[in-house]
């Protein structure tokens, strides 16, 4: 069915569904009162009424079209989807049953396409999407560069401990290991691929590849694995030649370790070739398997431990570049590059290790990982970095491109505010944080 949100919302309030309905995970859903449709920012219904597994609960309802639009509308960032406690959606499309609250909460997931009325397509056309407007900010307008880095500090410290709640929730599926291994694929994933990698890491995953290894699977199988179970073998760029691809092809028929292929929604269209998905499961190989022998993550925690005193930000990235294979001269014509090595450990790596450090107790560890936070370079602009230097001043964006934390706080900015038009609010957080 091809259609908008909007007519999701119809099917909700309308209730155009079946009687006995069930929730993702199994569990018995009834549906007692929609709530109240909310024209406004935040959750699409307000005060919903509805029974899970018998238990009664008066809750805010979002509907999205695909469970992955929850983390693509940045809801997992938003408190205001805190009081959310069901998530509908038409289609059901990661490997999670569960949905994750900024909170941390997890809430359960209603695929409504499972359960609609059968009359209901003729109702498909009188409902189109949404629009918004874009509206003129002000809220740099008479800082100080000095304010305004101490401001988007706040924030970027506010959107790191968001990170932090969100694997501490994927936690409850998975150990320190997985949420690593399916968190930097994802990143690799790019805005393009990011759903489907996240899903070919939870069917390969982290602990299956390590059974491999130990069973004895080399690298080149490794690779074979990634290129045939993800279904991209056959969708190489131009420069693998049909001999090369077929090689993969017989060491992954040859091996015994890893023999599950799946279908993934990739998105080729466009995409360069540093970017491929195929080149980055190939990269990823090659960088996960040195470690396959100790451990992912225990070898990723090395790169933060220093003697006292002794730490510097500089020998860090140096740590970081060598653990990514990136240093001064790089070998591999398609390795992960130091600007994705940064970006990964800016939204995965240092969210994970003070997780890490906070549940062990490891003061140390989690006052370096702060420290690389506060302290490292900024990362390349993207279109929402861009579109708010657009209300700012010379002097405001000099000092915004200083750092990562600075950029991190303008996207919470973003995401808290002005994607939700919520200009007064957004005076009232600035004139708090300025005193």
């Amino acid at each position: 069915m091809n259609f908008s949100e909007r007519f999701l919302y119809h099917i909700w309030d309308a209730r155009h569904l079946q009687f006995q309905l069930q929730t993702v995970s199994g569990k018995k859903l009834e549906i007692i009162s929609p709530g109240r449709w909310n024209t406004g920012s935040g959750p699409d219904f307000m005060n919903a009424k509805f029974q899970i597994d018998g238990k009664k609960i008066l809750a805010d309802i979002e509907i999205d079209l695909t469970t992955y639009n929850w983390k693509l509308h940045h809801h997992n960032e938003n408190p205001e989807f805190n009081q959310v406690g069901l998530h509908v959606v038409y289609q059901h499309n990661t490997n999670l049953q569960h949905t994750i609250r900024e909170d941390g909460a997890i809430i359960e997931i209603f695929q409504i396409k499972d359960f609609l009325d059968a009359d209901i397509e003729k109702l498909r056309k009188q409902y189109d999407e949404f629009k918004l407007e874009a509206k003129f900010c002000e809220f740099f307008a008479g800082m100080q560069p000095q304010q305004v880095q101490q401001i988007l500090t706040d924030l970027g410290k506010q959107r790191l401990e968001r990170k932090i709640k969100r694997f501490a929730s994927e936690l409850q599926f998975a150990d320190f290991e997985q949420v690593l291994y399916q968190g930097i694929l994802e990143a690799l994933g790019y805005s393009k691929n990011k759903l489907a990698m996240l899903k070919f890491a939870g069917d390969v995953n982290y602990k299956k590849i390590k059974q491999a290894y130990a069973a004895g699977m080399s690298k080149q199988q490794l690779i074979a694995i990634y290129l045939n179970c993800s279904g991209l073998l056959k969708h190489l760029p131009v420069s693998f030649s049909p001999n090369w691809q077929k090689q993969q092809q017989d060491i992954f028929q040859k091996q015994s370790f890893i023999k599950k292929k799946a279908d993934y929604n990739w998105n080729l269209f466009r995409i360069r070739p540093h970017n491929h998905p195929a080149i980055r499961l190939m990269e990823f190989a090659r960088v996960l398997y040195p470690h396959l022998q100790s451990s992912f993550f225990q070898d990723m925690l090395q790169i933060f431990s220093f003697p006292k005193q002794k730490f510097t930000i500089t020998e860090f990235r140096k740590r970081l570049y060598r653990f990514f294979g990136n240093q001064n001269k790089i070998m591999e014509k398609y390795a992960i590059g130091k600007t994705r090595s940064d970006t990964i450990l800016i939204n995965i790596i240092l969210p994970v290790v003070i997780l890490y450090a906070q549940k062990h107790n490891y003061s140390d560890l989690e006052k370096t990982a702060r420290e690389v936070y506060l302290n490292y370079k900024a990362l390349p602009s993207n279109h929402l970095i861009r579109h708010m230097q657009n209300f700012m001043d010379a002097a405001q964006i000099k000092k915004m491109k200083k750092k990562a934390v600075f950029q991190q706080g303008m996207l919470k900015l973003y995401f808290d505010k002005c994607r939700q038009h919520k200009c007064i609010d957004c005076q009232k957080m600035k004139n708090e944080l300025l005193k």
